[in-house]
């Protein structure tokens, strides 16, 4: 999902519009689809995608901060 337009504050040629429009943001990884998954080659995938994932998430806690909004309880994520 997007914004029509720039978000207040920032002017409609900004370099990174595409990226300031934007509502949501996803980070991950994908694994091959293997039927004989150990629970420790899960975790260790998790971790190595937790890891890679890190400076993204620091960028983000320095420049964005926590959320404002309050928190939906009882409601699954998307």
């Amino acid at each position: 999902m997007r914004l029509a337009t720039a978000p207040r504050g920032y002017p409609r040629d900004h370099p990174r519009i595409e990226l300031l429009r934007r509502r949501s943001l996803s980070l991950g990884a994908t694994r091959p689809f293997d039927w004989d998954i150990r629970r420790a080659d899960g975790l260790r995938f998790v971790k190595r995608t937790w890891r890679a994932a890190a400076p993204v998430t620091a960028w983000l806690d320095e420049h964005v901060g926590p959320s404002t909004l309050p928190a939906e309880r009882g409601r699954s994520p998307r």
